[in-house]
C-alpha cells in the first residue's frame, strides 16, 4: 500500500489440489489432540466451504470439534509455493477474528494434557487462560497475533510455557524483553539459518542442514514447534511448573526439533515425521 511499484510475472501451475492446512489442523495431527476451530454458517450446521473442511479433517483422522460463527464464511486459503519453498498465501480470516469463548471450551480445556494455541485470537487466549488450567501452555502465533495493538500479546507471557515463532513475527513483537524475561523457554525459527532459543538468561543458536534439493515447507514450523515442546514435556514433564529450562535440555530439544524439520522438508502429504527420536509414547495435547 506505500508503493506505487508492480511487479508481474507468469509461473506455470504444475500441480493443484485441495488439502487440509492450517496450523490448527497441523499441531492438532502432531499431537494426537483434538482441534477446536472455527466455521462460518449456522448454529452446528458449517456452510459449504465448512462442510468441505470438515470431510478433509475426516479423512487425515484429526478430531475436531468446530465452533460455529453466524454471519460469516469459513476461511481457507489459495496457497502457491515453489519447488524451493517459496510460499505465498491468499485468504481471508473472518472466522477467526470473530471467535470466542463458548461454554464448551471450559469443558475442553478441564479435559486437556496440555493446551496449543496456534493463531487463535490473543482476546481468545486471553479468556481460556483466565481459568488458569493447570497444564502446560504452548503458544504458536501468527503474524495478527503478534500485531494485535488492542490486546498484545506479550500481556499473556505469564501464562505461556512456551512460545514458539518464526524470525519475521519474532521481529515485528512488542514487548520482546517483557516475553523473554517471563516466558521459560522462546524458540525463533529461521528457516535455512536455523533457529535460535532464548531461556532464562541465556541463548542459543541451533544451525539446520543445508539443503539445495527441492524441499515443500509446508508444516515445517509446526515440526518445529510440536517436537520441541514434546522433548520438554519428555524430559521434564514438570517445566511448567518450574517455568525453567536448563540449557542442555534446550539444546537438546533444539537439536531434535530441527532434525525433524529438516525432515518434514521431503514429505509433500499432510503428513508429519515419525516421533523415533524416542520410543516412549508421545504426549497428547488439547489443541
Amino acid at each position: 500500500p506505500d508503493t506505487a511499484r508492480v511487479v508481474v510475472g507468469e509461473y506455470p501451475v504444475t500441480d493443484c489440489r485441495q488439502m487440509v492446512g492450517g496450523m490448527g489442523a497441523g499441531y492438532a495431527l502432531a499431537f494426537n489432540g483434538t482441534l477446536r476451530f472455527p466455521l462460518g454458517g449456522r448454529p452446528f450446521i458449517p456452510d459449504e466451504t465448512g462442510a468441505a473442511i470438515l470431510r478433509e479433517l475426516s479423512k487425515v483422522d484429526i478430531k475436531s470439534i468446530p465452533s460455529y460463527i453466524t454471519g460469516c464464511s469459513s476461511d481457507s486459503t489459495l496457497l502457491l509455493t515453489s519447488d524451493y519453498g517459496d510460499k505465498l498465501a491468499v485468504g481471508v480470516r473472518e472466522a477467526l477474528v470473530r471467535w470466542h469463548c463458548e461454554d464448551a471450551d471450559r469443558d475442553l480445556v478441564a479435559r486437556a494434557d496440555a493446551l496449543v494455541f496456534c493463531g487463535a485470537p490473543n482476546s481468545l487466549m486471553a479468556d481460556v487462560l483466565a481459568w488458569a488450567p493447570d497444564v502446560p501452555v504452548m503458544c504458536a502465533p501468527a503474524m495478527r497475533n503478534v500485531c494485535d495493538e488492542f490486546y498484545p500479546l506479550a500481556e499473556l507471557a505469564s501464562y505461556i510455557d512456551y512460545l514458539t515463532m518464526n524470525s519475521l513475527e519474532w521481529q515485528h513483537l512488542v514487548g520482546r524483553e517483557k516475553v523473554r524475561r517471563e516466558v521459560p523457554v522462546v524458540t525463533v525459527t529461521d528457516g535455512p539459518r536455523g533457529s535460535r532459543i532464548y531461556f532464562d538468561d541465556g541463548e542459543l543458536a541451533v544451525p539446520t542442514k543445508p539443503r539445495t534439493d527441492p524441499v515443500n515447507t509446508n508444516r515445517a514450523g509446526e515440526t518445529y514447534g510440536s517436537t520441541f515442546f514434546k522433548v520438554l514435556l519428555h524430559c521434564d514433564p514438570e517445566f511448567h511448573l518450574s517455568r525453567s529450562v536448563d540449557v542442555d535440555l534446550a539444546l537438546h530439544a533444539g537439536q531434535i526439533a530441527s532434525a525433524q524439520a529438516n525432515r518434514q522438508l521431503d514429505i509433500t502429504d499432510f503428513a508429519f515425521p515419525p516421533d523415533d527420536w524416542d520410543e516412549s509414547t508421545a504426549s497428547q495435547a488439547e489443541v
